[in-house]
């Protein structure tokens, strides 16, 4: 089945084709296509670290946060900064999305689905952090789907998967 040639449209336009894809894909799979006690979710987050991974997992039941029943009060306001984007892209690599797997019992992460976006593959950077991402989230122990919609680039010749495979595999 063809494709749309997503390289012709702005960042903005993907983004919200993306976005709208990962919510048409956690519904489907939470309607039945997964197996009991599985579920999907979609979640935001920015660098190497997915936050509800740590608010949702804890590897000791006896200490979930719920059942301290306090809360955490910082003393002095937090420190921030100011970032100036420089392009389009950058806007929307840092509104990583990413949809998982989860398995009932403790909420274990068991898989991730990720869309290549145009900002994964804008720079050599770009598509280096993606491939670290996804070789730790190997490396975690986690399944990983990585679907690329987008043509190779000059940064990622053989596509976003040869990029990762290199990893494991440096021969041709």
């Amino acid at each position: 089945m063809a494709v749309h040639d997503w390289s012709r449209v702005k960042a903005g336009i993907f983004h919200d084709f993306r976005n709208s894809w990962i919510a048409h894909l956690k519904e489907t799979l939470n309607g039945g296509l997964l197996p009991k006690g599985y579920y999907t979710l979609s979640e935001q987050h920015t660098g190497r670290v997915i936050a509800d991974i740590l608010t949702l997992h804890d590897d000791d039941p006896q200490t979930a946060p719920f059942d301290k029943g306090g809360v955490a009060v910082a003393d002095a306001p937090p420190q921030v900064g100011r970032k100036m984007i420089a392009s389009e892209n950058a806007a929307y690599r840092a509104l990583r999305r990413t949809l998982t797997i989860r398995h009932a019992s403790e909420h274990r992460l068991i898989a991730l689905i990720e869309i290549v976006s145009p900002a994964n593959k804008d720079r050599q950077q770009s598509a280096q952090n993606f491939v670290e991402t996804a070789i730790g989230d190997l490396r975690a122990g986690c399944h990983l789907i990585v679907v690329d919609l987008l043509p190779p680039s000059q940064h990622d010749p053989q596509g976003v998967h040869g990029l990762v495979w290199e990893y494991f595999d440096p021969e041709d």
